[in-house]
């Protein structure tokens, strides 16, 4: 080729066009080509300016294609960047990443650890299911690491799962008459505070009782106050029940009381929570559905007292006393 020869004064704006080619200087400092077709601002393929700043373009709507023996690598439009290949950076990185704002968005090493992170001290739980971790100092089921990051086998959970199973928290609630929806009957015992028949305290179960009027204390054989480790439940009686095999007119129940002993020194007993004066005179399995009466954390000591008349030896049978009851938040 000959030597470099200038056709007209520098820097002027001339347009040369080539078949389908064109070669243009009209924009101010800048030497542009491209398609004849696509010669207008904003369609030209490659620009330079005179200090060096070099650009490739595409039209609205087009794509920014880069190949190699012409095959697609890799495609740049107003949506987004298309790779055709993987990009293998080798020692090199992305740096200058933000903490991610959606799902989607590319994460740094240091937010997924923080994320992920299961504390010695703090006992941080994680948040989703980790099924490796993500860096080389992090805990992770290993028999060196302290207790409260280890991981349990797949032998260790069948293990609880064979323990456990069955027991929802619905049926311990229904085991341990916890909710109202949970009631439950127990028998009571002799609270050591009746008068003797016969010479003898009386148990639940008795027969014969004979002449004179005796009143009988039976208190119950459950807990006041229970606790879960997270809640406190108080125990509610809700109803009485007692059975008679044998009676009559002159052999009955005339009266029932529940009583509370409260939990000073000396107790003092209150007075009575709940009364009924009815008679009870013919064989039956009686149920006194009275007042419900929370005790809870207020008594140390519950008891029933039921007033019995017999006029007549052997003829009063009394079978058994037994207490409706459930626990209730506290």
């Amino acid at each position: 080729m000959a030597a470099t020869k200038v056709i007209t004064t520098q820097d002027a704006d001339l347009t040369f066009t080539f078949g389908r080619a064109q070669i243009d200087s009209r924009f101010a400092d800048y030497i542009v080509f491209s398609n004849r077709d696509m010669a207008g601002n904003g369609q030209w393929a490659l620009a330079q300016h005179k200090l060096g700043d070099t650009f490739l373009n595409a039209p609205t709507g087009k794509t920014l294609n880069f190949n190699i023996n012409n095959v697609f690598k890799m495609g740049m439009s107003a949506s987004g960047l298309n790779m055709g290949i993987p990009i293998a950076m080798g020692a090199n990185k992305i740096t200058g990443m933000d903490d991610p704002a959606a799902n989607q968005d590319a994460a740094t090493k240091i937010y997924v650890d923080l994320r992920l992170l299961i504390s010695e001290i703090d006992n941080i739980p994680v948040d989703g299911v980790v099924v490796a971790p993500i860096s080389s100092n992090w805990a992770f089921d290993h028999a060196a690491s302290p207790a409260n990051v280890r991981h349990l086998t797949d032998a260790q959970i069948a293990a609880l799962h064979t323990i456990l199973d069955g027991y929802t928290k619905a049926e311990i609630n229904a085991l341990n008459a916890i909710g109202s929806g949970n009631k439950q009957w127990i028998q009571l015992f002799n609270d050591g505070e009746s008068a003797t028949i016969k010479g003898m305290r009386m148990n639940i179960e008795f027969m014969n009782i004979g002449s004179g009027i005796y009143v009988m204390g039976f208190g119950i054989p459950r807990p006041f106050q229970i606790s879960d480790g997270i809640n406190t439940y108080n125990l509610v009686i809700t109803q009485t029940r007692f059975g008679m095999t044998d009676a009559d007119g002159n052999n009955k129940i005339i009266n029932q009381w529940w009583y509370g002993e409260s939990k000073a020194n000396p107790p003092v007993r209150s007075g009575a929570l709940v009364t009924n004066a009815t008679d009870y005179d013919a064989p039956a399995a009686v149920v006194w559905d009275h007042a419900d009466i929370t005790v809870g954390d207020v008594y140390r000591r519950m008891i029933w007292f039921c007033q019995v008349q017999g006029t007549t030896a052997d003829n009063f049978d009394f079978a058994y006393v037994q207490v409706q009851y459930y626990y209730e938040i506290a």
